[in-house]
């Protein structure tokens, strides 16, 4: 069998020449979607990102030229002075003709094709130009209004929030296993102890309900009075795009919060752990290992917030992204039961369980992203897999053909 399928998602970054910032948004864009090239500790999502920017005098090669195929594909627009001009003002109607041709291109499919402008200035809202006509802009120059000289690190994460937000959205809904309940904005299970977490949890309620294309589970909120508290906690988990653990000290120790952890790990929901503990733990639950975490201070909440909510939104894309990568192989016949895919690392809790939703039986290939486990780390999984079974990272997979 072969190991090829077409990428899922691609990016396209559209800004004019001559702008400096965008081309410094651009770049940032770049290494938060794909990967920064300078530094291994600072890991994209593996996403194809492609430049438009144009080059005096030359016309703008099409995106449309490129994609002949039917995978999503989000194109960002980002929108200043120097673009209004050129589609105002443009004798060889070069960035005209693009802009025209991009806008039709993605209205032809607005299920997989997305197009997102990003207004650098208050002019862009004003310009009217007719390929941006009734779409929604992100509105990067009232973040720049209001945030003064660290401006450009703040306006990105909430440009980068957004920008992941939609193009979750837009994978999720691609995949035939998505379930037609789920909610069309992405939806954060606000996994919290009530002792010593609620006004935390709540820090992240008030930015969640500020930000386009998010929304929330939390308990204190979804739950009826009356309604079956156990169901409707099972509900919110299995509705939910992911969980967000706020991890205080008193977390680990509450039966409920430990339940939902579990539930997620289940159903291989994308998990972030904010670690906001204050003193200490008596005992740290054991299954909230082999997911992302991220130190929590609520000293300077609002900007750790917004990290929290760009990292959970980063994790939820990158499985999207997995999921959307490997379905065409899970679901043919021959590698159904021979091969699992797992958007996470492996781990004793996620083998034992999907070993007995199907019949106790393990498959021949457990693929997982990359990098490889390390031996010791392997060495404990294998103590509970049959000699059959092997444990690859999806480089690995692909190399064996």
């Amino acid at each position: 069998m072969s190991h090829h399928w077409p990428t899922p998602l691609k990016i396209y970054i559209v800004w004019h020449y001559e702008s400096s910032e965008g081309g410094r948004i651009a770049q940032d864009l770049f290494r938060f979607f794909f990967r920064n090239v300078e530094t291994d500790r600072e890991k994209g999502i593996g996403i194809p990102v492609f430049y438009r920017r144009g080059e005096p005098g030359v016309p703008i090669r099409p995106i449309h030229a490129s994609e002949a195929t039917s995978e999503a594909i989000a194109v960002i627009v980002l929108v200043d002075e120097f673009l209004i001009d050129a589609c105002q003002a443009d004798q060889d109607r070069h960035w005209l003709q693009f802009m025209g041709e991009t806008r039709k291109w993605v209205d032809e499919d607005p299920v997989k094709r997305l197009l997102l402008p990003v207004a650098l200035c208050r002019e862009a809202l004003r310009a009217g130009l007719p390929s941006l006509e009734k779409l929604q802009a992100h509105r990067w120059f009232d973040r720049s209004a209001e945030y003064g000289m660290d401006r450009f690190s703040k306006c990105m994460l909430h440009l980068t929030i957004e920008l992941t937000a939609s193009m979750a959205s837009l994978l999720m809904s691609q995949a035939s296993s998505f379930p037609e309940d789920k909610p069309k904005r992405v939806r954060l299970f606000l996994s919290h102890a009530k002792i010593d977490g609620r006004d935390v949890t709540l820090n992240f309620r008030q930015e969640i309900q500020r930000t386009r294309g998010l929304c929330d589970f939390f308990d204190e909120h979804d739950l009826d009075i009356g309604s079956d508290f156990e169901l409707a906690l099972e509900h919110g988990v299995h509705n939910s795009n992911a969980l967000l653990v706020i991890l205080t000290d008193q977390y680990s120790q509450r039966e409920w919060c430990c339940r939902e952890v579990l539930t997620a790990k289940k159903k291989h929901l994308p998990i972030l752990l904010a670690y906001a503990v204050h003193q200490e733990e008596r005992r740290s639950f054991p299954y909230l290992g082999n997911v992302p975490s991220v130190p929590f201070f609520a000293a300077d909440s609002s900007e750790a917030v917004l990290r929290v909510l760009q990292q959970i939104l980063k994790e939820i894309l990158r499985m999207a992204f997995w999921r959307s990568r490997t379905e065409p192989l899970n679901a043919s016949p021959e590698a159904h039961d021979a091969t699992w895919f797992f958007p996470n690392p492996p781990e004793l809790l996620t083998l034992l369980h999907d070993c007995h939703e199907k019949s106790g039986m393990f498959p021949k290939k457990i693929v997982y992203p990359d990098p490889p486990l390390n031996v010791h780390e392997k060495g404990v999984l294998e103590m509970v897999l049959p000699g059959t079974s092997q444990l690859v990272t999806l480089s690995q997979f692909l190399a064996e053909g």
